[in-house]
């Protein structure tokens, strides 16, 4: 209500007077005007539900009216895959777009117009409250008549565009009905065949129509194919009892309206096409209690998602629940995960004797058969290890917090530096992506500020034994081209240790300084934006699934190049397992729609940066873009 209370309880009764200027009669005329406009709204939403009911009524009266069947058998009813709808009349399809187009353009205008009246209205306001004091009482209250008229105003022209749009909407409803009727009449191809135990006379009358499968709706196509993300789950059928309640009784008009539902030609799941009425976050809790009240939630579950051929509208789709996402042998895979895992330990302990290989001193004791020298190599190799274990600690500790559930790791073994890392496959659907987030970025988080830490102390202790000019034994030579490999190595290396000599081939340093050196590596390959790497996890929680798979294919792009101009192994290795493990995009959430907030997207974007200035290289060796490893 637009009129103060202040007016409100001075009006009393309507003055009786004749005169033009009364206060109380303007006042009065003002308060009839704003019930008027209530009236009119409340009729107006009650207008709108009650045909959005009727339509709806409708359309379920139609899809269980039974037909006539005579003989005991199907027969075709051709008047009713005709009949036009009763609530709106059917016109072309140009003809609806060109009506909603301008029904929507005249809503616009009308909101213009509400909210050109509501700043009148605001400096009518501002005018009073400047002048009131020096006109006196009848100025003021001149100025506040016409301060709630420009209101109510802007009330009814707020009014006119909220009709203007439920116009729109009705439209657009009736347009959407009418191309799935079209496609249900399409798809529907009836098999006549004459009836075997009856006479001739009656064989040449009498049809059978056997039932055709299930429509496809346009829009439906990106859920059945190669890049359909549910194409590889071994899931059970979702019961036509289900879908029954969930259109009827689950969605509803404050949370999504459904206005149609595709099935996928396996009948594992139901796509719901319709209206998101609310936001995707509210909309998602509120359904998933409905699923708890109706008894559905140990058999079915809700994924919201877009759908990039019909203009990135969300839509639901229904799958039956599980226990796990991918069902997987047991035993294959913890018998994969154990050897996996030995078979990474011997190449990286292989990794940690490599790395003196360069050092003259081990060299030379190697080959007067003094084996014990081997035990040097275990803090570089052990260090490496436990940068990987940590990596993998970070993913699984979040996970159940999370309550998500994860696969066995399977260690991905390297020649050149050990291990690749391991493979976590998810066994269970995250809630939304702020929960994926946090479990993807766990691992690279702990295994980057564990490896900078590493290298940094390493460095200073390098620093530290240039300065007293004695350098142990047991401090490996490593190729000085190590540091201009990396932007971030080489720029650490410039500030932490400015006297280390870079001008020889090799450089003694501390073991330490390898094994950081690693564990930035191994954690940059892993932040690569590609499928189901951490990186890729990562640019699919911040901007979606369809940014994700453009980014993926321009990474593999970049690292085929760079791998091959540059002659790395290191690369060249990593880049094929990728194309064959990897490169799918991850299991959906439960909500695709609701980002994460800021906080994590910057986080995700911080350990992008540190992947992509690990692997430039620095300044003076831009010529070469990998490294010689």
């Amino acid at each position: 209500m637009f009129v103060t209370s202040h007016s409100v309880t001075s009006l009393g009764t309507r003055c009786r007077c004749s005169h033009a200027n009364c206060r109380r009669n303007k006042l009065w005329k003002v308060y009839s005007t704003s019930l008027l406009i209530q009236r009119k709204r409340s009729q107006l939403v009650g207008t709108a539900l009650t045909l959005v009911l009727m339509q709806q009524g409708q359309h379920h009266q139609q899809e269980e009216q039974p037909r006539e069947n005579g003989d005991s058998n199907w027969k075709v009813d051709e008047a009713s895959a005709s009949t036009p709808m009763n609530s709106i009349e059917v016109k072309p399809e140009k003809d609806w777009h060109s009506v909603a187009k301008e029904t929507e353009q005249q809503a616009e205008e009308k909101l213009l117009a509400a909210k050109t009246a509501e700043r009148q209205a605001q400096e009518a306001e501002e005018h009073e409250a400047l002048h009131a004091p020096s006109s006196g009482k009848e100025r003021a209250a001149a100025l506040r008549i016409e301060a709630e008229q420009l209101r109510l105003q802007a009330e009814r022209a707020r009014l006119e565009a909220e009709k203007a749009q439920l116009e729109a909407e009705k439209i657009r409803f009736a347009l959407e009905k009418e191309k799935w009727e079209k496609t249900k009449q399409q798809s529907t191809k009836e098999v006549v065949t004459p009836h075997n135990d009856l006479s001739s006379n009656d064989s040449n009358d009498s049809v059978i129509a056997t039932p055709s499968p299930p429509p496809v709706a346009p829009g439906s196509g990106y859920f059945v194919g190669p890049m359909n993300p549910f194409a590889k789950l071994n899931i059970p059928r979702i019961a036509e009892n289900d879908v029954k309640v969930l259109r009827e009784s689950v969605f509803g008009f404050d949370t999504f309206y459904v206005t149609h539902l595709d099935r996928s030609p396996l009948g594992d799941r139901v796509i719901f096409h319709g209206n998101l009425r609310t936001d995707s976050a509210k909309a998602v809790r509120l359904l998933n209690e409905a699923l708890e009240k109706k008894g559905l939630a140990p058999r079915v579950r809700l994924f919201l998602m877009e759908d990039p051929l019909d203009n990135y509208r969300p839509v639901f789709i229904a799958l039956p629940k599980q226990n796990e996402a991918l069902m997987v042998n047991r035993t294959f895979e913890g018998i994969a995960s154990v050897f996996l895992g030995v078979l990474g330990t011997i190449t990286t302990l292989g990794y940690g004797v490599g790395v003196f290989g360069l050092t003259p001193v081990f060299l030379d004791k190697l080959k007067a058969g003094n084996t014990d020298e081997v035990y040097q190599t275990l803090p570089i190799s052990l260090g490496a290890i436990a940068i990987v274990l940590l990596h993998e600690m970070g993913h699984r500790i979040v996970a159940s917090m999370k309550n998500i559930k994860l696969g066995l790791p399977l260690t991905v073994p390297s020649l050149q530096i050990g291990s690749y890392g391991t493979i976590t496959p998810l066994k269970d659907f995250p809630k939304n992506r702020s929960d994926f987030f946090d479990v993807t970025v766990a691992g690279p988080l702990v295994g980057v500020v564990t490896s900078v830490t590493l290298f940094v102390v390493g460095l200073t202790l390098s620093q530290q034994s240039l300065d007293s000019q004695t350098i142990p034994d047991w401090f490996p030579q490593v190729p000085s081209l190590l540091f201009r490999a990396s932007m971030l190595v080489g720029s650490l290396a410039k500030i932490i240790a400015p006297y280390l000599d870079l001008s020889h081939n090799t450089v003694a340093v501390h073991p330490l300084t390898v094994v950081g050196y690693t564990g930035l590596l191994i954690n940059a390959l892993n932040l690569l934006p590609i499928g189901r790497l951490d990186g890729g996890r990562i640019v699919q929680c911040i901007f979606g699934r369809s940014t994700a798979s453009r980014v993926g294919g321009i990474t593999l792009l970049l690292q085929g190049l760079g791998a091959v101009l540059g002659n790395s192994p290191l690369l060249l290795f990593w880049g094929i397992f990728v194309v064959l493990f990897q490169r799918e995009m991850d299991l959906p959430c439960e909500d695709e729609l609701t980002e994460p907030n800021n906080k994590r997207s910057a986080l995700g974007l911080v350990l992008l940066f540190v992947m992509l200035f690990t692997l430039i290289p620095f300044p003076d060796a831009l010529g070469n873009l990998t490294g010689q490893y």
